[in-house]
């Protein structure tokens, strides 16, 4: 008895999963005996076993939780003497049965404190108030501003391109303010270099608060300070997702500009795909790539009000295998251009956000605002009637 009070004492040491795990495995080996005592099979275990050695065997009091009940080992093999008293497993059987409540009771402990973490660090992050777009470098604004469809679309899908890295930056900083890793960024990588193309995206890092490291001339390092520099940086971040959503609205716009050119003009080049160079050829192409796109922007609206209405209800990374599965249907869809189902979605999530916003009692003005485009498109609006009543 004193033996298996030290094993117990040993497993209760480890992380609960690992001592749930334990507990099953031991259950059904005991049970299994007390059910069938006089079944040899039963009372013989391979220690090589794949779920004996990883969930008993290769735990600390595992082994010796076995040994305390009579258990032998004879080289491969663990058993159980014919002569050990069953009176003893029953009583390890209730007591690992009390084992398991505890240990269950310690992960659903460990699952609400990392609950209310997460919980906690969202509330703080709606809380914060968007940056203002004013507020920005004016070369920056400058250059995140694109309102001529008829430009060219390489430099604007490299714009958005850059706009995702910087944002992603700043995320990953915000999201482990007190990792030195993140803080750091090479000059020379892949996804970096295009930004130092620029100069406006350039006098963006710098007021996002990077500075030319000491240590290497192809690094920037960031310096802010411990509790304002984060807030700072999430008004910057919030602010960094409306730019991109801003941006992406123009790159579709212009999209849609190009192909109405294209169909102005009576094309020369090499047939595009599997579509012949006939004017049949040419408007079954022209269909499909705007249905293409029609689909982009709708998971695109899609998107930004899954994460909005997650957001809201505080459920990051509780909810991971249903985003995950969301993400997949939205893939699918796309892929069966199924307009009807993605169209049900978005008033599905349209639904979502307005009950969630109802629940929460916020107006949403610093976590979900409109866009300038939007913004502009209403006062042109109301001026329009406004005139016309006079």
């Amino acid at each position: 008895r004193e033996m298996s009070k030290q094993a117990f004492a040993q497993l209760a040491v480890h992380v609960p999963s690992a001592q749930i795990a334990a507990y099953k495995t031991l259950q059904k080996i005991i049970s299994n005996i007390v059910e069938n005592p006089s079944e040899f099979k039963f009372r013989r275990l391979k220690v090589s076993g794949k779920t004996l050695q990883s969930t008993v065997w290769n735990l600390e009091g595992g082994k010796q939780f076995l040994q305390s009940l009579g258990f032998e080992v004879a080289g491969d093999w663990v058993y159980l003497p014919e002569t050990a008293p069953v009176l003893e497993l029953k009583d390890a059987l209730t007591g690992l049965e009390v084992a398991t409540l505890e240990a269950r009771r310690k992960e659903e402990e460990l699952v609400l404190d990392e609950f209310e973490k997460r919980r906690a660090a969202e509330q703080q992050v709606a809380l914060v108030e968007r940056m203002e777009f004013t507020e920005l470098p004016p070369s920056t604004q400058r250059f995140c501003t694109w309102s001529d469809p008829a430009e060219s679309d390489v430099q604007l899908t490299e714009i958005v391109s850059c706009v995702q890295v910087i944002r992603g930056i700043v995320q990953r900083v915000v999201q482990n303010p007190k990792e030195d890793k993140f803080k750091r960024v090479n000059k020379t990588a892949e996804k970096l270099a295009k930004i130092f193309t620029h100069p406006p995206l350039v006098d963006l890092m710098s007021f996002i608060g990077f500075v030319p490291d000491e240590g290497s001339a192809n690094h920037l390092r960031l310096v802010i300070t411990e509790q304002e520099g984060i807030k700072r940086l999430q008004s910057i971040e919030l602010l960094l997702g409306y730019i991109e959503s801003d941006l992406q609205s123009a790159q579709f716009q212009q999209q849609r500009h190009s192909i109405a050119e294209w169909k102005e003009k009576t094309p020369t080049a090499a047939p595009r795909h599997k579509y012949e160079s006939t004017p049949e050829g040419r408007e079954a192409w022209q269909r499909d790539n705007e249905k293409a796109l029609t689909a982009s922007h709708l998971i695109s609206e899609i998107t930004t009000m899954m994460e909005f209405v997650w957001m809201l209800q505080g459920s990051e990374g509780i909810q991971a295998h249903f985003r995950k599965e969301q993400r997949k249907m939205l893939q699918k869809f796309k892929e069966e251009q199924n307009f009807e189902e993605l169209h049900h979605m978005k008033a599905d999530w349209e639904r979502r956000l307005n009950a969630e916003k109802l629940k929460s009692g916020k107006s949403l003005v610093s976590t979900i605002a409109v866009s300038r485009h939007a913004r502009e498109d209403q006062t042109d609006t109301g001026s329009g009637a406004t005139g016309s009543g006079q």
